[in-house]
């Protein structure tokens, strides 16, 4: 993504945002900040700070398609009360003039955001990616080592799919990918998997370095057929670059097979 794209660009009209910071810069006097002649009345004066910057915050984010401004506003704010202030006894003077330096730092960012409106394009934020079916299939892989490194079972992956935040056809066909790259053990029970040693070295190489590409893991689509009855058939690949998915239903004697077994010998 290119760095034009990161920038934070205008959600609303420019004059639109510019009138709305001028009425919170307007708001701060309401702060009464200058004003200060007890504890109370500072206690009063930092509540109505602390209700205007967390207004003045919450519009930035929204006034923006990006937190590139609320966030440098945030970083304006000054504190009232230091940990000095264990050892040195500040007076009521003192913290009154500590409020009003932070309310005038943040005013003067406020300016500052204002100037530099026009500067700011105006238009909604990028469109999010969509994740990649490598991508599903690499977190398909972590889950599959999480809940079988403690068991000889392998694992339905259907029963990871909540987890995941995937549907059973994605995770079938992350599973469908995993066993073309050869980096899961399959058995007799389609979209059952445990690890074999080739996805176990292709984890720790991710962990090791995760702002890498995991070896083996190139672009993939999957096309799928659904298939309500088929008994003693195959399915023929179509093309040297395609792969399929084939969905399949089992009953309940399957499952009560796969929970006896502790480990299931035979491999596709």
């Amino acid at each position: 993504m290119s760095r034009a794209s990161n920038k934070a660009r205008l959600a609303v009209a420019r004059d639109d945002a510019r009138s709305r910071l001028i009425e919170r810069i307007k708001k701060a006097e309401e702060i009464k900040a200058d004003d200060i002649r007890s504890p109370d009345d500072l206690a009063a004066a930092e509540e109505r700070e602390k209700r205007w910057r967390e207004y003045n915050s919450a519009l930035l984010s929204r006034l923006f398609t990006a937190d590139e401004y609320a966030d440098e506003y945030s970083a304006a704010r000054r504190s009232v009360h230091v940990v000095s202030d264990r050892y040195i006894d500040p007076s009521l003077s003192d913290l009154a003039g500590r409020l009003v330096n932070s309310i005038n730092s943040q005013i003067s960012t406020l300016r500052s955001i204002i100037e530099r409106l026009e500067l700011i394009d105006e238009g909604t934020a990028p469109e999010p990616q969509m994740e990649t079916s490598e991508s599903r299939a690499l977190r398909l892989l972590a889950a599959i080592g999480d809940n079988t490194k403690n068991t000889d079972a392998p694992v339905f992956v259907a029963q990871l799919a909540p987890g995941l935040g995937l549907s059973e056809q994605e995770v079938n066909d992350a599973w469908q990918y995993l066993a073309d790259k050869n980096l899961i053990r399959t058995y007799n029970l389609r979209f059952t998997a445990r690890l074999n040693a080739h996805g176990v070295d292709v984890l720790e190489t991710a962990k090791q370095s995760p702002n890498q590409p995991a070896p083996g893991f190139g672009p993939v689509t999957y096309n799928t057929i659904n298939i309500h009855h088929m008994e003693g058939s195959s399915i023929q690949q179509a093309g040297s670059h395609s792969t399929q998915a084939q969905s399949a239903t089992y009953g309940q004697q399957d499952f009560d097979d796969l929970k006896r077994s502790r480990f299931i010998r035979t491999e596709l």
